[in-house]
């Protein structure tokens, strides 16, 4: 909800989400990992560009991918079921590039 109120805040058609399902799992660990991360996902999902690719065990640890409670494959397959909503990057600078690159 913050990544979404700043995206909204700020305006900038350079500032883009680096989607982190591991943190986004943390942010409440009292509900299901992958109805966390699918409700992260509506919320951003056209302005995600890149994600890590870390997880998170059940006591809130960070670890390998594939190694927590980081629901892998369905995040991967809903992140790909929303793919005709993400807005084309062609060109696209990085977000903290340098001013020269702007």
């Amino acid at each position: 909800q913050r990544a979404r109120e700043l995206l909204d805040t700020l305006r900038h058609p350079r500032l883009r989400i680096c989607f982190d399902a591991a943190n986004i799992a943390a942010s409440d660990l009292s509900r299901s990992p992958m109805v966390v991360i699918a409700e992260a996902l509506e919320l951003l999902g056209p302005e995600i560009v890149i994600a890590h690719g870390k997880d998170i065990d059940a006591e809130g640890i960070f670890c390998p991918a594939g190694t927590g409670i980081v629901p892998w494959t369905e995040t991967i397959e809903a992140r790909g079921a929303m793919r005709h909503r993400t807005r084309p990057r062609h060109g696209q600078v990085p977000v903290w590039a340098p001013s020269s690159l702007m």
